[in-house]
């Protein structure tokens, strides 16, 4: 239970970063 929702942080986090980095490509 708990591994799982590190786990999914982690990929939220990792989606926001590939957001982020996007982001800066269109600036």
């Amino acid at each position: 239970m708990v591994s799982e929702k590190m786990t999914s942080n982690k990929q939220i986090a990792e989606t926001s970063k590939s957001l982020q980095e996007l982001e800066d490509d269109f600036m």
